[in-house]
């Protein structure tokens, strides 16, 4: 009976240190950071023009006010862009006067590689063939979803 006491005293005691006892763990890992924001670039592609619609004499000069205008542009960078805007600006060729320019927005995720369309409002122009346009953007580098 002495030595079914000690066993059971001694099982006793062994689940008892079992339970107070902590085991290692390994440490939680540091959660791994987000990868970087790749930064987009908003360019005009080679050989795009700029439409202008619903034109409208307005000045003996050869000026006309168009109801609208439209372009294309496209992410040549790396990474995404979203909350674009831009200005787009007329500029006669015979002397670089500049004669129109409008701002416009582009509500978009625009990813790598991607063309879009922007367009805006009234513009002015000049004869067809006697103005060039420039349209410059600037835009919010955004993770790619």
């Amino acid at each position: 009976m002495r030595s079914r006491s000690r066993f059971l005293l001694a099982l006793l005691a062994a689940v008892s240190l079992t339970g107070c006892g902590s085991t290692p763990t390994a440490p939680t890992p540091a959660p791994t950071p987000p990868a970087p924001i790749l930064p987009a670039t908003l360019a005009i592609p080679s050989g795009a023009t700029l439409s202008a619609q619903n034109c409208q004499t307005v000045s003996v000069t050869g000026i006309f006010a168009c109801a609208a205008f439209s372009g294309i542009m496209q992410n040549t960078g790396s990474g995404c862009a979203a909350n674009i805007r831009g200005t787009t600006t007329i500029t006669r060729t015979s002397d670089g006067t500049q004669i129109g320019n409008a701002e416009w927005t582009y509500p978009n995720l625009v990813r790598a590689g991607e063309q879009f369309s922007y367009s805006g409002g009234q513009i002015n122009v000049t004869q067809a063939g006697t103005w060039v346009y420039n349209s410059t953007a600037s835009w919010d580098n955004v993770r790619c979803q």
